[in-house]
């Protein structure tokens, strides 16, 4: 039953009094100043979100952690994929996000991504278990405000205003050396580019270049196919993953001469038109999208020369 149902918590009108009210709101402060306490001092954190992954590797020592996602031991989509396949090794769980997975561990928080399926993060919530929504980023501020709340949360702000101050100092010195700003495409496998609704775009411009992808008509992601790329000629192409560990058709298209010609354009060596930024560097944000400057702003100095 409802305060606004309980006949003695209303007034004549039916509505709930300032008593009952007030008596609600102090309740609510209590449970969240009880799961505030809870989970700073977490230690046995479950993540069910590839970037919950990165942000707990970044934040917290490894025994605080019971398990991570399969995901994050891959290379192809982690900056991390190393220590956890060492942790791992070690006795670290991987998960694929399955309930049954989880419950044996005893997690005392879990994480979950904004865009996952609700199923195990209902049932999670349904047992009891301390679950929290880690949301997605397209900027550096959006990551900036996600970092530091969970940093909060987990009792590390201290440490993530020394990675911030870190990352700060490195984006600080790679400085764009010309206007107008050069152009550049990313390009993944059979054509798949990034608008300006991502981290990527802000990556790009951090490091002096404008994304060429929103004047071709890509706000967010999708496709482009080769003839528009050949015709906008961008300055720089961005090749998202160059060297698959399992090569596909997909990948194919990225080594099509016409490619290869646009990269070498200009009588330069084809590594001054274009560079590798890997995915795992921007695809949820960390840190670590310091180093995607660094090595955009590394290109733009190649063609600035």
């Amino acid at each position: 039953m409802s305060v606004a149902q309980d006949p003695l918590a209303a007034g004549r009108s039916g509505r709930p009094s300032r008593c009952a009210a007030a008596t609600a709101v102090l309740a609510a402060c209590i449970a969240f100043a009880a799961t505030a306490t809870a989970t700073a001092g977490a230690q046995r954190i479950v993540s069910l979100n590839l970037c919950a992954d990165s942000l707990l590797l970044e934040l917290v020592e490894p025994a605080r952690i019971a398990s991570l996602t399969f995901l994050s031991g891959d290379a192809t989509l982690s900056p991390f994929a190393a220590r956890v396949r060492r942790l791992a090794a070690g006795g670290l769980a991987l998960n694929h996000g399955r309930v049954e997975e989880i419950l044996p561990l005893g997690p005392d928080l879990v994480l979950v991504g904004s865009e996952a399926a609700g199923g195990a993060t209902a049932l999670l919530q349904k047992l009891g278990y301390p679950v929290l929504t880690v949301a997605s980023v397209r900027r550096l501020a959006d990551f900036r405000a996600r970092f530091l709340h969970l940093a909060g949360v987990l009792g590390e702000a201290q440490r993530a205003r020394a990675l911030l101050a870190r990352m700060d100092r490195r984006l600080a010195a790679t400085v764009p050396a010309r206007a107008p700003r050069p152009t550049a495409l990313a390009l993944g496998p059979n054509g798949y580019t990034l608008g300006a609704d991502s981290l990527l775009d802000e990556l790009l411009a951090r490091a002096g270049f404008e994304n060429l992808a929103p004047a071709l008509g890509w706000r967010r992601s999708g496709f482009i196919d080769l003839e528009t790329v050949v015709a906008a000629a961008p300055d720089l192409l961005v090749w998202i993953e160059r060297a698959p560990a399992q090569p596909s058709l997909a990948h194919a298209w990225m080594r099509h001469p016409a490619l290869s010609a646009l990269a070498r354009a200009g009588g330069g060596a084809a590594a001054e038109r274009a560079v590798v930024v890997s995915q795992t560097l921007w695809l949820c944000g960390g840190t670590y999208a310091a180093d995607a400057v660094e090595q955009l702003g590394a290109a733009r100095a190649g063609l600035d020369r």
